[in-house]
């Protein structure tokens, strides 16, 4: 069984300690479940940032054996993937893994795989889950061959954005001083000359 544990690690951006799960020579497919979170109506998106550090066992630069993804449930539904859902992703996956604890569901999932080469960090922003619930969770897929190393998780932080100014109202304080009205309009004008004038 693969075990995902708090560890002592000294390199952790957070230091002492950081979430960690090993490769292992076992077919596994552990995950680590965060807390269930009711995202209030009205949200934009949802920020998730985290720190990550990988160090597992691949069959080239594209295939995996080991590696791990983050995922979440949404009103307690099956897997929703970062790669599908979320509108900005800094840290994209890197390789495909083929799990064999998933049948012939070899390659169904990306993730990271290989060697980080220390801490990297991770940030990604899914919209539309205003009145939903959201469980996030990281997988830890390996196979049965090669182990050493592992996945290393920390400063997991979650944030609802809500964009916008709520109840927005005019000043009425016009561009000359004077007033303006609710349906004024917003232009642009240009300062001094047309740099693109000719040619773009």
């Amino acid at each position: 069984v693969l075990n995902w544990r708090t560890i002592t690690d000294a390199t952790a951006p957070s230091q002492p300690n950081s979430m960690f799960a090993s490769d292992t020579t076992v077919a596994t497919f552990g995950r680590v479940y965060g807390s269930l979170l009711t995202i209030a109506g009205g949200v934009t998106y949802v920020d998730v940032d985290y720190d990550i550090k990988y160090n597992t066992e691949v069959q080239d630069a594209r295939t995996g054996f080991d590696g791990t993804s983050f995922e979440y449930s949404v009103d307690g539904s099956g897997s929703h993937f970062a790669t599908a859902d979320a509108i900005d992703f800094t840290l994209r996956y890197d390789h495909y893994l083929t799990r064999n604890t998933g049948g012939t569901s070899n390659g169904d999932r990306q993730g990271w795989a290989g060697d980080s080469g220390g801490w990297k960090h991770m940030h990604l922003r899914i919209p539309g889950l205003a009145g939903h619930t959201f469980l996030p969770r990281f997988s830890m897929a390996s196979d049965a061959s090669a182990g050493g190393g592992g996945v290393w998780i920390d400063n997991v932080v979650i944030n609802a954005v809500t964009m916008g100014c709520g109840t927005c109202t005019s000043t009425g304080v016009g561009e000359s001083g004077g007033t303006i009205d609710a349906q004024a309009t917003l232009s642009l004008r240009a300062v001094g000359a047309n740099p693109f004038t000719g040619a773009t």
